[in-house]
């Protein structure tokens, strides 16, 4: 995986985003919001559900959205992206004020 990265072929600017000892679901979210923000697309979606392995505890899973949660509070920090958040729920997306990890287990919408 850090091969993808050192190799990955688009600019991307994300300010202290592996600066500290990150464990191997950590480094996978940071990685994944890596490629997806380096897409041309204002709008930045997110599988949640298909990003998270399904022959894991419960734990796991929630600590994994608990990551993703971390890296969007970060970039709004750094005002890298809108606090304009969209949620996906049983195939329809909602618009809410805040992100979290009940109703990002489906997916989620940023835009930057």
């Amino acid at each position: 995986m850090v091969n993808e990265l050192f190799y990955y072929s688009y600019p991307y600017y994300f300010p202290n985003f592996f600066n500290i000892k990150l464990n191997k679901y950590q480094f996978e979210v940071r990685f994944k919001f890596i490629q997806v923000f380096s897409s041309i697309n204002i709008e930045k979606v997110f599988w949640v559900s298909e990003f998270i392995p399904s022959k894991i505890s419960n734990q796991r899973k929630a600590s994994i959205k608990k990551y993703f949660i971390e890296v969007i509070e970060l970039l709004q920090n750094y005002d890298l992206i809108e606090d304009n958040y969209r949620y996906m729920s049983q195939g329809k997306i909602y618009k809410t004020s805040k992100l979290d990890v009940q109703n990002i287990s489906e997916g989620f919408i940023l835009y930057e």
